[in-house]
């Protein structure tokens, strides 16, 4: 079962999954003219984590700023093939490194070879 709390922003654009453990996953975090550049991701990122911060604490949470530790973990890379791609081909063709999650989400997961 997943269990966390989805909040979404509009600037920059990002996406927290903010569970009950006091954690967060903030995805996304870019700005409409950064789409295809690196340039203020970092800051994006940390800018993305402070708004979240503040939302949680506008519903009564008290969160002290000096105990957050903001870690830059992991750099996603997105490309547009620009057209449709069937998954369940790409599956069969590939079965041995990947899996596929139609029940739970429709994404294919690629697994590491190593």
């Amino acid at each position: 079962r997943f269990s966390a709390v989805v909040i979404r922003i509009k600037e920059p654009r990002a996406t927290a999954l903010v569970f009950s453990t006091g954690r967060m996953v903030v995805m996304g975090a870019k700005r409409h003219e950064h789409a295809f550049h690196t340039d203020g991701s970092v800051e994006n990122a940390h800018t993305a984590v402070t708004k979240f911060i503040k939302i949680i604490k506008k519903t009564g949470f008290i969160i002290e700023d000096d105990k957050v530790q903001t870690l830059l973990h992991n750099v996603v890379g997105c490309a547009d093939v620009k057209f449709h791609i069937d998954l369940n081909s790409l599956f069969s063709e590939h079965n041995r490194y990947s899996r596929w999650l139609l029940l739970t989400v429709p994404l294919l997961l690629s697994l590491s070879l190593s």
